[in-house]
């Protein structure tokens, strides 16, 4: 029987261990191997949820985006609009004050006060110092001679509305003051200011004739005219400085 050389049996017996523990080793790496690779494919599959959803949310912003430019043109045309409404307003309202400078009313009762106060126990009672009436231009038919105002109460008129036209004869403008008045001059002859201190010149008249009525026209404390119907036309006549 021969004898065992125990020095290789323990040898192979070494090989055979280390063997084994490579393969065990292996294996186990393996499986580490395996276990990274479910989590790297995990890994992957959170990164592809989290690139949709940030694509979601890039979509959203460009929903918000679209949304918030679309407001500011709103925005803007409001403002535009705004802006065209004042302007709007504004030119109605001057047109409204363009308006009242050329829309004129007749004063009443209610306008005697001032100096106009002071002159209303001198007239008639359907008279006043804004209004008189008589036939000025010698016709038969009465005529009104009218101081209007506009409605601003910044500019007033002198007039006359001849054989009850609608339209008048506008005779002066000047600004609004309820100094300003008008009276009736009956007929008769009346002597002007140059002939009273013997001053005319230039073919000035130093009287006239009234043949039935005519307009005093003045201002208080201060001269006064007459107006007279001559050659189709009104001529003043200056009696007071």
């Amino acid at each position: 029987m021969k004898k065992i050389n125990f020095t290789i049996l323990i040898l192979l017996l070494a090989l055979s261990c280390s063997a084994q523990n490579k393969k065990e080793q292996i294996a186990t790496l393996n499986k580490q191997v395996d276990s990274l690779g479910l989590v790297i494919n995990n890994q992957n599959i959170e990164l592809d949820l989290l690139t949709k959803d940030i694509v979601k949310l890039k979509e959203e912003v460009s929903k918000l985006n679209n949304t918030l430019f679309n407001n500011t043109g709103n925005i803007e045309e409001l403002e535009l609009q705004i802006v065209s409404n004042k302007k709007g307003i504004e030119e109605t309202n001057l047109f409204i004050e363009q308006v009242k400078e050329v829309f004129w009313y007749k004063p009443t009762e209610e306008n005697i006060v001032d100096d106009w106060k002071f002159f209303r126990p001198d007239y008639k009672i359907n008279e006043g110092p804004y209004f008189v009436a008589g036939d000025f231009d010698n016709n038969g038919v009465s005529d009104e001679a009218w101081i209007l105002i506009n409605h601003t109460e910044t500019k007033m008129r002198f007039c006359v509305y001849m054989n009850g036209n609608i339209h008048n004869t506008i005779i002066q403008q000047f600004d609004f003051s309820y100094g300003y008045y008008i009276a009736k001059a009956e007929a008769g002859t009346y002597e002007t200011y140059c002939g009273r201190y013997n001053e005319c010149e230039n073919g000035e008249p130093a009287e006239f004739i009234v043949k039935n009525s005519a307009i005093y026209f003045g201002f208080a404390e201060k001269g006064f005219e007459i107006y007279v119907w001559q050659n189709s036309k009104f001529v003043s006549f200056t009696i007071s400085d």
